[in-house]
């Protein structure tokens, strides 16, 4: 069964998503405070966005593997809609907001803990998070085809 699972195209298309993603933001990371990043793995915001990636990638695996006609794409495809819309919006937003508390907080002298931004995203994060989202399961699905799997 377990093997079932990981072998999985759907899966397979998820777990390289999230690799990839997170692989990406190790490097920029790293390279941008010239030191390794391993935090990157883990934390929220920067570039890409993960969730966009993992979201698209989901939605586009279960098109391409289910049928687009598929109820359960229709869901991972709202689904993935809500959660890019909220990385861009939503969190962006809250981000913004936490900013301009930490200022007043910081200029008033106010013995509070600084708040810790929850990472929202910029629409160009978004966008590469969805785009690389979109062509990994692409690449999965040519792969594992010429692979006769």
């Amino acid at each position: 069964m377990f093997i079932e699972f990981i072998s999985n195209k759907i899966v397979i298309s998820i777990f390289f998503t999230i690799f990839i993603s997170h692989l990406i933001k190790f490097i920029i990371n790293s390279s941008e405070n010239k030191k390794l990043e391993w935090w990157s793995w883990i934390d929220t915001g920067g570039m890409p966005s993960s969730h966009s990636a993992i979201t698209a990638a989901l939605a586009i695996s279960i098109g391409i593997f289910e049928g687009i006609n598929s109820t359960l794409f229709i869901v991972a495809f709202i689904f993935a809609g809500v959660t890019i819309r909220d990385a861009i919006g939503v969190r962006r937003t809250v981000d913004k907001l936490i900013s301009c508390v930490n200022k007043i907080v910081a200029s008033r002298k106010i013995k509070v803990t600084h708040i810790k931004t929850i990472a929202g995203h910029t629409p160009i994060q978004v966008l590469i998070g969805a785009s690389l989202g979109i062509l990994v399961p692409i690449i999965v699905f040519f792969v594992t085809k010429s692979l006769g799997y």
